[in-house]
């Protein structure tokens, strides 16, 4: 099954070419995954796609755990800087989303700042 998130509906920083490849209802969502622009040359080929789990947790009634590991990242000076973009980024939409959903404000797409 593929999926497609365009952001801005720009040619780039895209999920084109991506897949889930495991979706448990209710419970688990699987998918590859590629990198913004400037990480395009390791992390946008078929071959070096890296991997994200998401899994959800019931904790009471109201609240979901949601965990998300974001895995595939080779160990060179590159992809160290895509793994930190990855966190800030990572970090930004999940607490944007937490928001969203706490106090419906919320931006669902993340920039890098410098």
């Amino acid at each position: 099954m593929n999926f497609i998130f365009i952001p801005g509906n720009k040619t780039g920083m895209n999920t084109k070419g991506c897949k889930i490849v495991k979706l448990v209802d209710e419970n688990e969502l699987r998918f590859t995954w590629k990198g913004p622009d400037q990480f395009e040359s390791i992390m946008n080929n078929e071959n070096e796609l890296t991997t994200v789990n998401v899994s959800f947790e019931p904790v009471d009634t109201n609240t979901t755990k949601v965990t998300i590991e974001h895995t595939g990242f080779k160990e060179d000076d590159i992809w160290k800087e895509a793994f930190e973009w990855h966190q800030m980024a990572w970090s930004g939409v999940l607490s944007s989303l937490k928001s969203a959903l706490e106090k419906g404000k919320g931006s669902l797409c993340c920039q890098l700042v410098k």
